[in-house]
Parts: C-alpha cells; structure tokens; sequence
C-alpha cells in the first residue's frame, strides 16, 4: 500500500473547484471524489500522468456536496514532498432557511441561533457549538417546523433552498481541510499510511499504494 493523503472541502450548489499539484518529489497519482463519506461515492477524475494535470469539477446538484481529494504514490515506495493549489469560484446561487422562520420544537431556537452558536456545519455536521451527543442528542432529536431539522432548513447545517441570485458575485477518518487553508498548500505523502480499504488508482503498479485525501464541500461551487 503506498502513503495516502486525503483532503477535503465542501462545495455549494453552483460553485466549481479546480486543484493542481504546482510541484511533486516523486511519482504520483491523483483521484477527485464528491458525495457521500470518505473516500466519496462518485469519481471525478483519476490522473496517473502527467502528475500536476489538474482536476476539476463543478457542483451542479442542489444541495451542498463533499469534495475529496486523493493524493497518493504510484507504487508502494513512492511517497515524497508536494505542494497543492486550487481556486473556488463563488456561487453563482444564494441559500434561503427553508421555511424562513424555522425553529425547533424543544426550545423555540432559529436557523439563526444554529449560525451564531456554531451548532452545525455547512454538511450537516456537528459544529464546535454542539455538546457531547451523549447528552445533548443529535440533530434527529431536535425536530421544528413543519417535522423538518436543521440540517433541512437551515443554510449553515446544510438545508435550506438554492435559487439563482444575480447579486452574488480540502486519512478519511480526518482529511485536511481545505476551507482552513489558502492555496497553494505544501504537502507530503512520506510517512503517511496506505488507505484502507484501498482504491484502484489509474496507472498505479499498486492500486493500495499510499495516498492523500482532501475534501471541501460548497453548494453550487465547482473544484
């Protein structure tokens, strides 16, 4: 299995993301996944040479979608230094809390709250503001208005609605962020694990040759 990297970011409805390697120390392999968990459901595109060929791909379903990234050696003993560049082009779509006025049913709180209190994330994830789930529950135990979550109504958890708006102007159990980061990135897959279970990467004389994961996710945005 050769060292893997993974990185991750999410894409809003309408928005395009683009990476490249702007210089790599070694043979590689790269693969762009969206959709679903780690390493994604659905291939973009998976590149064995020339190494620095970007990839791209536009997000064009309607609801926000995980971006991954897969940055690995084209054989076992290939690992090295690398350094990842990638522009996000802005939404061309705005959000809208579907219904406006949401609120759950528990303790009267808004899409709004959700935002400034940092309970949620732009996936449907639990934000830094969301307590222990053993105590606090889940998203599920926090129903609202009209029998929907947060993660269905609200912009920030995830929900809400996508319409045009001519205004508007990055290891799978912890990918690299890319929405923490500016491009370009400097990275390296020595040292780094093989992904479990492995993929079949184009051209690789090792399909579980060791790789990089990234993920970023942004409704409407393309990569």
């Amino acid at each position: 299995h050769a060292a893997s990297q993974v990185f991750m970011i999410t894409l809003l409805p309408s928005q395009t993301i683009t990476l490249r390697q702007a210089s790599n120390t070694y043979d590689s392999v790269h693969m762009l996944r969206y959709g679903g968990s780690c390493p994604g459901n659905n291939l973009v595109r998976c590149i064995d040479d020339p190494d620095v060929t970007e990839v791209s791909w536009q997000n064009t379903l309607s609801t926000p979608q995980p971006v991954y990234y897969v940055q690995s050696g084209f054989s076992n003993s290939s690992q090295g230094d690398f350094v990842l560049e990638w522009d996000i082009t802005a939404s061309d779509l705005s959000c809208t809390d579907s219904p406006v006025d949401w609120r759950n049913t528990a303790y009267n709180e808004t899409c709004t709250l959700y935002a400034d209190y940092a309970y949620c994330t732009p996936y449907g994830g639990y934000g830094p503001g969301w307590g222990d789930t053993a105590v606090w529950g889940t998203h599920l135990d926090y129903p609202g208005t009209n029998g929907l979550l947060a993660t269905e109504a609200c912009c920030t958890c995830g929900g809400g609605t996508y319409s045009a708006d001519a205004d508007a102007p990055g290891t799978c159990s912890s990918p690299i962020d890319l929405s923490l980061w500016s491009s370009p990135y400097s990275g390296t897959t020595t040292g780094m694990p093989a992904l479990s279970p492995a993929l079949q990467f184009c051209g690789a004389s090792n399909h579980a040759a060791s790789q990089v994961f990234v993920t970023m996710l942004l409704p409407s945005q393309t990569i």
